[in-house]
């Protein structure tokens, strides 16, 4: 099989599959998904073409047509299509998109006192600051429904996974750019390993087609290549 078939069959369903799953016709489901209630796929196989929601299009010779979804994301289309037995589809997505943005507001108010400051967002003691916040948690919900977050976040039905990955991302980004030599002391070197392996871990591994072009591989594979590399030269140079 096809190792791009492979991986996707792995941590992914089909929409036919996803349907089944949830007990619904097809029709139904492109309903839903265009009333934004489900989030859009990750990966969409046409005529031999994959296209990624955030890399754009690979070839994907020998795999057949479909519509791809994070297997994680079923938990959350059920809670969706529970509340839609109960009320409409708008107060359905108003509803998800409240919730959603509570949780990642809150999980992210607990990042910037734990993990790493957002100036943007709130003040030094955790206080909100409504417009930055807002930025925020509006365009994570716009990347949540565009399927993005089920192709780089290993369990994109949470909102903190969310934001956990966000954060560390985006603390990596600036502590990779900022030389604390990395070529710097064995502290330094050793605290940001483990934020690697944090990072590692909550974060999806992607298919060969993208990772040389992924996150995963700059401030893993890269990053951690670098760190390794500067620490057994600067041994070496003490010996």
């Amino acid at each position: 099989m096809d190792q791009l078939q492979i991986y996707l069959e792995q941590y992914f369903f089909t929409q036919v599959k996803m349907a089944n799953l949830l007990g619904i016709t097809n029709e139904k489901f492109d309903a839903l998904l265009n009333a934004g209630v489900f989030a859009k796929p990750s990966y969409i196989i046409r005529d031999q073409i994959l296209h990624s929601v955030v890399f754009g299009e690979f070839d994907a010779k020998g795999c057949a047509d479909a519509s791809y979804f994070h297997r994680e994301m079923l938990p959350w289309m059920q809670r969706a299509l529970a509340i839609c037995e109960h009320t409409s589809i708008t107060e359905t997505l108003s509803l998800l998109e409240q919730d959603f943005k509570q949780a990642l507001a809150q999980a992210l108010r607990s990042l910037h006192l734990n993990e790493w400051p957002m100036p943007d967002a709130f003040t030094d003691d955790g206080t909100v600051i409504e417009v930055g916040l807002a930025k925020r948690c509006d365009a994570n919900w716009r990347h949540y429904q565009a399927g993005i977050f089920g192709l780089c976040v290993a369990s994109p039905v949470s909102a903190a996974a969310i934001a956990e990955k966000e954060v560390l991302q985006e603390k990596l980004s600036a502590l990779s750019t900022v030389n604390i030599d990395v070529d710097n002391v064995e502290h330094d070197v050793e605290r940001l390993l483990q934020l690697i392996a944090r990072y590692e871990k909550i974060s999806m591994p992607f298919t060969h087609l993208e990772y040389p072009r992924s996150s995963r591989f700059r401030l893993v594979e890269q990053l951690r290549h670098r760190l390794l590399t500067n620490t057994k030269a600067r041994e070496d140079h003490t010996e």
